[in-house]
């Protein structure tokens, strides 16, 4: 499959950006969290701010330009690995749309960011029902649409095997929704974007139980791989 992607590339020199919306302050500084305690939801705008912590460079690129992992090329290894929390101000009535315009801006002002267009095979996850059918429930439309953590993580225990799996809730999803949640939930797993092809219409609820990535050898027979809990907790399969 051929597809048009991103090359992005991080270069010292500062392209000039003009009339191109900016934050008004930012402060964008690594995250302290460990990788294997990362929950990040991507970025939002709230109260005058928009927030986007624990994520990587890559992460805050594909949010930036409204494009997935597998759409970007280029650029250091760091880019997929070191994280980052980006805190700004915005003028009032700033919609997503917006603020992703400015996170443009502050990617290429901070960090010398340059993007070119070109088209590439790329792999991709497929998303599929499972032999024994949907464990899906019928969407609550009376509940806010995505997904939350249904815990917060704590400091990282001494012992790795004891580090607690990511629990999700995940309301009024499509399918190309779950597809698209898992891949930004998940991302410790799932390396490339997953396509939705379960044929499932309407919206559906689930909550999910997983082992981050990092912690899954050391948890033995005790831990729970994003695969087997796509299978075995929603009845669906990557």
């Amino acid at each position: 499959m051929s597809k048009k992607i991103a090359c992005l590339w991080l270069l010292p020199l500062i392209p000039a950006l003009a009339e191109q919306p900016k934050f008004e302050i930012a402060d964008v500084h690594p995250s302290t969290t460990l990788r294997a305690y990362v929950q990040s939801f991507g970025g939002v705008v709230h109260e005058g701010r928009y927030i986007n912590r624990e994520a990587t460079m890559l992460a805050l690129i594909k949010a930036a330009y409204g494009v997935s992992d597998d759409d970007i090329s280029g650029g250091p290894g760091w880019v997929s690995y070191d994280l980052f929390d980006v805190i700004a101000r915005v003028p009032e009535g700033t919609t997503p749309a917006t603020a992703n315009l400015m996170l443009q801006s502050l990617l290429s002002e901070r960090f010398g960011l340059v993007v070119r267009r070109d088209t590439r095979p790329v792999p991709r996850y497929i998303l599929t029902v499972g032999k024994s059918g949907s464990k899906l429930k019928s969407g609550d439309l009376s509940a806010t649409t995505g997904c939350k953590p249904l815990s917060q993580p704590g400091p990282p225990p001494a012992d790795i095997s004891a580090t607690p799996n990511i629990k999700v809730a995940c309301r009024n999803l499509t399918g190309a929704a779950i597809a698209e949640n898992l891949r930004q939930m998940a991302g410790g797993y799932l390396d490339h974007d997953v396509v939705d092809s379960t044929g499932l219409e309407g919206s559906w609820d689930f909550d999910l139980e997983w082992t981050p990535r990092g912690a899954l050898t050391a948890k033995g027979g005790d831990g729970i791989s994003v695969f087997m809990a796509v299978e075995k907790q929603l009845g669906l399969k990557t």
